[in-house]
């Protein structure tokens, strides 16, 4: 017997178009990461934590995600893998 396909709901598919039409037009420059995958991308990271970290665009956003992915992790850190 197989599985009934899912319905989509009418918003999905707008989303999907929206996500792949802009995906891979974003090319801001980064000097050590590919940057996000896309101003989508970019904007969700931009709004969960711009403003906690006192940043007020979002190419600063990208710029200062750029520079901390680059520093060294501190002994204080605390690590852990899934």
């Amino acid at each position: 017997m197989r599985p009934r396909p899912r319905k989509r709901s009418p918003v999905q598919p707008k989303r999907e178009k929206l996500a792949t039409a802009i995906s891979f037009q974003h090319q801001m420059p980064c000097e050590h990461t590919r940057g996000f995958i896309s101003l989508l991308h970019r904007t969700d990271h931009f709004l969960n934590h711009g403003a906690r970290l006192g940043i007020t665009t979002e190419e600063d956003y990208e710029m200062f995600a750029d520079r901390f992915l680059k520093m060294p992790c501190p002994d204080s850190a605390l690590q852990f893998v899934r």
